[in-house]
């Protein structure tokens, strides 16, 4: 499996609870063919993904780093800023903040 392959896509519940390190997402734009999620993941954040059925298109809106963990262990993603990216369809996993500084995603979702 390819890198993101081992992760699945989409987000969950995010851990710690606490309100500096939450997980933030904003529905950008909705169609009846999908939609577009923004994330802020602050640093050290990090959510659960849940198992979806089609992949998912990451742009970046910020560099940084994720860590990505599936069944086959942990990956570090390496973000840059407008250089999208795809989850592809698979297990669940869990993706984590490393970087020092928030990171922004907007996930295009397909309905």
């Amino acid at each position: 499996m390819g890198l993101l392959q081992s992760v699945g896509q989409g987000f969950g519940t995010a851990t710690p609870a606490s309100a500096s390190r939450a997980v933030r997402q904003q529905v950008l734009s909705e169609s009846a063919r999908g939609r577009v999620v923004q994330w802020m993941l602050p640093p050290g954040a990090s959510a659960e993904m849940a198992q979806l059925q089609r992949p998912r298109i990451v742009m970046p809106g910020t560099d940084g780093v994720l860590a990505l963990t599936g069944p086959d262990g942990q990956v570090l993603q390496d973000l840059y800023t407008r250089v999208p990216f795809m989850w592809h369809s698979g297990v669940r996993g869990s993706i984590r903040n490393v970087s020092a500084h928030p990171v922004l995603l907007d996930v295009a979702e397909p309905t």
